[in-house]
């Protein structure tokens, strides 16, 4: 599991980044949201540890500029600043979890196994970016309020993108996820794939960045 870690201090940073790997994260350490924003448009990750105070943007103005985008990433929230008021404008902003510095590195990891949990054993039913819809149960799509009719291929790449709506997903993951872990399936496969979904929904619905992978952009 991947993790980002945005933290300007270097003593905390150096310290979380050691706490991540102990537990088995593949760790990316920045020190900002710019760099932030740079990494995730060429790295996907499954969870983020965000301090919200940052040079340049702040941590928690650049979380809400991302769940506007459609960013769905589990975010757990640092912060000195441990008011309840302050606490509700990190969570309002669109972070999952949120703890206030000085923190024991055992509850930091302890909620971040927790975020992991809930992402996994309890996916929404309805996946929404943007003015696109997924309904998990039917298998509906719908583009502003609109069903659009995909093959069960199309869907479940498309699902997959939404669930990761805001980073960059590899060919071979998009391919795990649509033909299942391992078999042998070409990129071309999937750009196909992904070349008709771009017919049916607007060619700039889907990013892509070469050598890296493909991008939903609502």
């Amino acid at each position: 599991m991947r993790a980002l870690l945005i933290e300007d201090d270097p003593h905390l940073g150096d310290t979380l980044c050691r706490a991540l790997e102990g537990e088995g994260y593949v760790v990316d350490w920045l020190t900002s949201a710019e760099q932030g924003q740079v990494a995730l448009e060429s790295t996907e990750v499954d969870l983020m540890v965000l301090d919200r105070r940052l040079p340049g943007i702040s941590g928690e103005r650049w979380l809400r500029r991302l769940r506007a985008a459609g960013f769905r990433i589990p975010v757990l929230m640092l912060t000195a600043l441990g008011e309840v008021g302050q606490r509700v404008e990190g969570l309002d902003a669109g972070a999952d979890d949120y703890l206030a510095k000085p923190f024991d590195l055992d509850e930091v990891l302890a909620r971040l196994r927790a975020l992991a949990r809930r992402r996994t054993v309890e996916p929404t039913s309805v996946l929404t970016v943007g003015e696109l819809e997924l309904d998990r149960a039917s298998r509906a799509v719908r583009l502003r309020g609109e069903a659009i009719e995909l093959s069960s291929l199309e869907v479940s790449l498309l699902e997959k993108l939404m669930d990761h709506a805001g980073t960059y997903v590899t060919k071979s993951r998009l391919a795990d996820s649509v033909y299942g872990f391992g078999q042998d399936v070409t990129d071309n496969a999937v750009e196909a794939i992904v070349s008709r979904l771009r017919k049916r929904l607007g060619r700039q619905v889907i990013r892509t960045l070469r050598g890296v992978g493909y991008r939903l952009e609502l």
